[in-house]
């Protein structure tokens, strides 16, 4: 049973709050994003509250001993002591008022103290709603190609182009930052398997999280792709003045290669051949495997690499191997990026080698797992729980090890003692002030002799770090549930969801920190960002890095160094990008947070319940009865009978457990809250035979599992939109359009060959086509073939609108690089409005080099028919069908 809180549901006196006078009343209207949100003297989560979450808003004032408050629109109402004095991290003094006891849904509630008002908020089981999915599809948003040359100092003549989702404000692909954020999104789903559909199947036009994901991680195919045996760290769109390319003047940079990029590289390959494996084909997780084998072998043998600015170029700086000493604070100065450090590589290469371990296990190569489990046991960094970010990422690999523990033959009860060790550390900190102040503010770590008397404790990307401490406290609460230690499980859980609470409104800036176009019931959201993909800030979901008194970075939109304590370092006006700045580490860091506080830490904070149960608890729940299972080609729906309730065994949730093998794993595939009695699985593979089983859990322990299997059915055969995609019946249904130059179009064993004698000099003066046909709107499409040439160019393959202004429904963006040897192009996209008029196109114009193409697919929904293979003609109805 849970502890009483502070808070006392006592009858609101009227008091006046002396020293600190407000002038905010129930009809106040507070600014969105100008700096005047600042003079409001509550700080409370604008989205709302769990309710069961830990609720609590901050009430700025100079001290009056105990205060009363209440709760507007409902019964609550209590006093409140709890005071913090010139916090460190803000300056600023206030009440902690508590309000958690407060646990009945309810809208438009306002905290109360005298005749102050805060803004209204709501206490609801989804607070969040379609933001949270927002919140991931900041990644298709921030889609997009380019081709990549000028390479700094002419370290080598390169031209490699492929799809990637731009880093952060400048629009670049950096994969030292990509492998963070493409970790937090991988870690998420192996954790968590059920949420691979959840966005797709939640909001218009969202991809799945593999989906997602091939994109983000396609970098990592070409960062290997040079004359040095190392990893291109960064990949620039913009060369600047300040941000030169030597000897470039414009256009794109390429980095020199490194070695941390290499075990970036590693880690991120080896964990996508595991997804690959699960998702897609063995084909694509073998080579994906042996890609990321080769990348540790060469950042382990080769010369060690760490480069300092000029080796960088470009817009967009650097990721030191130091954090500590990479830059000089103010002014901003470049400074020894490759001080010596234990975090310079070797967290890199401890991630890496647990990365490529874990998908040895998974991926069946046992001598490469046994070789590899056996370094990582050896390992400094094994067993180690500590904060991570992109420059320190040995937690990472111990996070992956955690959430595949069904997978691998390692003891983890090491680990898991400290991850609660250090969850305890983390929820310790954010309990003495501003929720999202994960970190000890009076840590002398980052000190280094520059400028230390100025607090340097709130880092650049300040919401970052504190969301990944969230992320492991949400792996210290499945731990906790898992050693039925329900207090700790519920308490770890609350605690990582009040992150969310200092991103959304309890922080010292008073304003939610993400874009919320759209969203009226968040009063106080930024509105201006440093994003130059969506400089209008039109999109929502998009988080900013946050503030910092790392530097100010020569931004003129902060506050003087030095002039404010860390979490009021914030550009108040303009969109300055040393706290404005959006970027991909950012959002993947909020995604899991936000996925779990909706529908993992419901059932959590239901171990240990807030007030008092309607029901005593003092048996272990009653098994589930009645199960059934039922299987399409990629899913299993699940339902029960609830049994429990009758004999003061009501559960607090259920585990459901999934797998290929007739053996219950360790960790739960999905957890539901009470009362649930059936959920659908889905991401599964075609003729598959699965195990599942459901357990009920409460306080007092779990019940039996109630078990079943089931085998998912065949692929179901898919009509192929086009026709004679295959050219079985040679050219029929496609013309062989000039507007200019010169080509022939024929059929050859089977495959269309564009024999081009004058390319001319624009793609679409040759331009092979089919259509017009028609495509469903609300609907999801893929549309994939083979292609090659004669030697590498580019070409411009896709289906697009047959008239004016052609929009390129399939985002193909700058086309593809074909090579000589034939390559399986995948595009999904999604069409909210339904056309007749769109048409395949093959614009190969603007060289003379001969285009190869086979196995043409359109199709509805989010599969290839053919994998991803190179020369399948698909496992469904015939490529020769017509439209």
């Amino acid at each position: 049973m849970r502890k009483p809180l502070r808070a006392k549901h006592l009858p609101l006196a009227g008091m006046v709050v002396g020293g600190l006078m407000f002038g905010f009343s129930a009809t106040t209207t507070f600014a969105t994003d100008n700096g005047t949100q600042m003079n409001s003297p509550f700080r409370v989560n604008f989205a709302g509250y769990l309710p069961q979450a830990a609720k609590t808003g901050l009430y700025i004032s100079n001290n009056q001993g105990s205060i009363n408050w209440s709760l507007s629109g409902t019964n609550c109402s209590g006093t409140e002591n709890t005071y913090v004095s010139n916090d460190k991290s803000s300056g600023d003094s206030f009440y902690i008022i508590d309000f958690s006891e407060c646990t009945a849904p309810a809208s438009n509630v306002r905290l109360s103290v005298g005749g102050n008002q805060s803004e209204p908020f709501d206490i609801s089981s989804d607070p969040y709603g379609n933001l949270k999915y927002e919140f991931f599809d900041y990644f298709k948003d921030h889609e997009g190609s380019a081709t990549f040359s000028n390479s700094v100092n002419n370290w080598a003549n390169l031209s490699l182009n492929f799809q990637y989702v731009k880093d952060a404000g400048d629009n670049g692909a950096y994969p030292t930052n990509t492998a963070e954020a493409s970790w937090a999104l991988i870690n998420m789903l192996e954790t968590y398997p059920s949420i691979n559909n959840y966005y797709s199947n939640n909001f218009s036009g969202a991809k799945t999280v593999y989906d997602q994901l091939k994109v983000l991680t396609e970098q990592f195919k070409h960062t290997m792709s040079n004359p040095r045996n190392l990893a291109i760290p960064k990949f620039h769109t913009n060369i600047q003045s300040w941000a030169p390319c030597s000897p470039h003047s414009s256009g794109t940079c390429i980095s020199e290669p490194e070695t941390k990029a290499t075990y970036a590289t590693a880690r991120t390959l080896a964990a996508m051949a595991r997804l690959h494996s699960n998702f897609d084909t063995s084909g694509e997780a073998t080579a994906a495997y042996n890609l990321a084998k080769t990348a540790l072998t060469n950042a382990e043998n080769e010369a060690f690499t760490c480069n300092q600015q000029n080796k960088f170029g470009g817009e967009g700086g650097m990721y030191p191997d130091n954090d500590n000493t990479g830059l000089k604070r103010d002014p901003k100065t470049n400074d020894n990026n490759c001080v010596a450090h234990r975090d310079n590589t070797e967290d890199d290469q401890y991630a890496a080698t647990v990365e490529l371990y874990i998908a040895a296990e998974k991926l069946g190569q046992a001598a490469d797992a046994s070789q590899f489990r056996s370094q990582v046991m050896a390992h400094p960094r094994f067993n180690e729980a500590s904060s991570y970010w992109w420059g320190a990422v040995a937690m990472e690999g111990n996070l992956s090890l955690l959430s595949n523990e069904s997978s691998i033959s390692i003891d983890l009860s090491t680990l898991k003692s400290n991850i609660l060790v250090k969850a305890d550390e983390i929820y310790s900190q954010q309990s003495q002030g501003y929720p999202g102040v994960t970190w000890d503010p009076n840590s002398t770590q980052w000190n280094n002799g520059d400028q230390d008397n100025v607090d340097n404790n709130v880092r650049w990307g300040s919401h970052r770090m504190a969301l990944n401490d969230a992320r492991i406290m949400m792996a210290a609460a499945e731990i906790s549930k898992s050693q039925v230690n329900n207090v700790d499980a519920a308490r770890f859980a609350r605690g990582a969801v009040k992150v969310l609470d200092h991103v959304s409104g309890i922080n010292a800036i008073n304003i939610a920190m993400y874009t919320a176009s759209g969203y009226s019931n968040i009063e106080n959201s930024v509105t201006r960002t440093h994003d130059g993909a969506n400089p209008g800030d039109s999109w929502a979901g998009k988080l900013v890095l946050g503030p910092n008194n790392w530097t100010n970075a020569n931004d003129g939109d902060m506050p003087t160094f030095g002039s404010q304590p860390g979490l009021k370092m914030f550009a108040l006006t303009g969109t300055g990008w040393a706290s404005r700045e959006i970027s991909i580490d950012a959002n993947a860091s909020l995604v899991p947070v936000a996925y779990f506080a909706t529908e993992v830490a419901p059932a959590l904070f239901n171990l240990d319940p807030i007030g008092e149960p309607v029901d005593p608890i003092s048996n272990t729940p009653a098994p589930p009865s009645g199960f059934v299972a039922t299987a399409t080609a990629t899913s299993i729906s699940l339902s029960w009978a609830d049994n429990s309730g009758s004999n003061n065994d009501t559960e607090q949730g259920f585990n459901v457990y999934l797998n290929t093998v007739n053996s219950k794993p360790a960790t739960a595939t999905t957890t539901l809250t009470t009362n649930s009695t059936g959920t659908t699985l889905t991401g599964l593979n075609p003729t598959t035979t699965y195990s599942v089983w459901v357990e009920a859990f409460n306080a007092i322990g779990i019940s039996a599992a109630a078990s079943t299997s089931v085998v998912t059915l065949d692929t179901p055969a898919l009509a192929n939109i086009i026709t004679n995609g295959d050219f079985a019946n040679g050219t029929n249904g496609w013309d062989c359009t000039l507007s200019g130059g010169s080509a022939t179009c024929a059929v050859e064993s089977g495959v269309y060959h564009v024999n081009i004698s004058n390319g001319s000099n624009t793609a679409w003066h040759i331009q092979p086509r089919q259509g017009p046909f028609s495509l469903n709107g609300n609907s999801n499409y893929t549309f994939a073939f083979d292609a090659r040439a004669a030697s590498n160019r580019n070409s411009e393959i896709k289906v697009e609108r047959s008239v004016s202004p052609w929009e390129d429904f399939s985002i193909t963006g700058s086309g593809q690089s074909l090579t000589t040897t034939m390559q399986r192009f995948v595009y999904n996209f999604p069409m909210n409005s339904a056309v007749s008029n769109a048409r395949i196109v093959m614009n190969i114009g603007g060289s003379n080099s001969d285009v190869f193409i086979d196995n043409i697919w359109l199709v509805e929904g989010n599969d290839d028919p053919c994998s991803g293979v190179v020369g399948c003609s698909g496992s469904s109805s015939s490529s020769s069908s017509s439209s």
